[in-house]
């Protein structure tokens, strides 16, 4: 998938230096972002800074903006404003859905060896990979005969290969039952706690979100909001969000600190 490091459209004034030096360097730092479409504007003022190691979650109503936040972010569209990845920052994707046909003939092994040959990455790079997502019994199955909740490991997979910093996620879950639903958000959970990488996803999920997020951003009416999960992830917020009464149902995960 295309990297995109860095997109600045505005001079920014340096950060106090002393405080600079009190907190560690964001991996991304989003200033003023504004997105259009067709001369609508979608999104506007859109400005947060995500740690190190966290796990964002984007919310929000349907037709809010939350892939097009996402897009821009990757660099895939046009914005306004400014956002900026920290130097060296890798970024892997992995997109909403993705349409397979059964007569594909590829093979979930040869999908993730032919990144690897592409990229130029080792060999042990994928091995590693696989073993870590538990993707060996699939190997050998046609791409186009997985089912949903195997095909989304295999892209979460994909996407991890070449170890990036940053993964982002877009609707992970949004054609899977509960239960795949809980093994992608806790395979998502091990990549920022066993492997250390920042995880920024779009969510309609609210109880999962609550269970795995450190950070959320709330999209909705063309403005963002961001803050922690405990901060976001409340009656009054998520009200004025989606407009109407939001509830919590109950999974199994425990969350991980």
């Amino acid at each position: 998938m295309p990297e995109r490091l860095s997109h600045t459209m505005s001079r920014q004034e340096p950060p106090d230096s002393a405080a600079l030096r009190a907190a560690p360097a964001p991996v991304l730092a989003v200033n003023r972002l504004g997105i259009s479409i067709a001369g609508r504007q979608v999104l506007h003022d859109v400005t947060f800074s995500l740690p190190r190691r966290a796990s964002l979650a984007i919310i929000g109503p349907n037709g809010s903006g939350k892939t097009l936040l996402l897009s821009a972010l990757l660099g895939l569209l046009p914005a306004s404003g400014s956002f900026q990845w920290s130097a060296g920052t890798r970024l892997g994707y992995v997109p909403q859905k993705v349409a397979a046909d059964v007569r594909l003939p590829l093979r979930t092994g040869e999908l993730l060896h032919a990144k690897a040959r592409i990229q130029r990455l080792p060999e042990a790079d994928v091995k590693t990979t696989v073993e870590w997502a538990g993707l060996e019994p699939l190997l050998e199955q046609k791409v186009g005969t997985l089912s949903s909740g195997q095909l989304q490991k295999v892209l979460i997979a994909f996407a991890m290969a070449g170890s990036p910093d940053v993964l982002l996620v877009d609707e992970p879950t949004s054609s899977l039952d509960e239960l795949a639903e809980e093994h992608i958000f806790e395979l998502l959970n091990r990549a920022r706690h066993e492997r250390g990488m920042t995880v920024i996803l779009v969510s309609h999920d609210l109880t999962l979100v609550r269970d795995t997020a450190t950070h959320v951003l709330c999209v909705g009416g063309g403005t963002a909001s961001f803050g922690t999960a405990a901060e976001m992830l409340v009656p009054e917020v998520l009200e004025r969000v989606y407009r109407q009464p939001v509830e919590f149902h109950e999974h199994r995960m425990e969350r991980q600190a």
